[in-house]
């Protein structure tokens, strides 16, 4: 993972290493990594939806 450097690995761990009181592995940071740029995308498309979807409807 390419996006995914080592200034972004440290930054999750620090913030959630201390949430899991526990040294996070390679891998786990890799999942929390994923698992919150599909959730940000997921919000961003939500609030696409309801700015612009009634923009759409109302034109037709």
């Amino acid at each position: 993972m390419n996006w995914l450097n080592d200034e972004l690995r440290r930054e999750i761990k620090r913030i959630f290493e201390p949430r899991y009181k526990k040294t996070l592995s390679d891998s786990e940071v890799e999942l929390i990594a994923i698992n919150l740029t599909e959730l940000l995308g997921g919000l961003l498309k939500l609030k696409w939806r309801e700015k612009y979807e009634n923009t759409i409807q109302n034109s037709k």
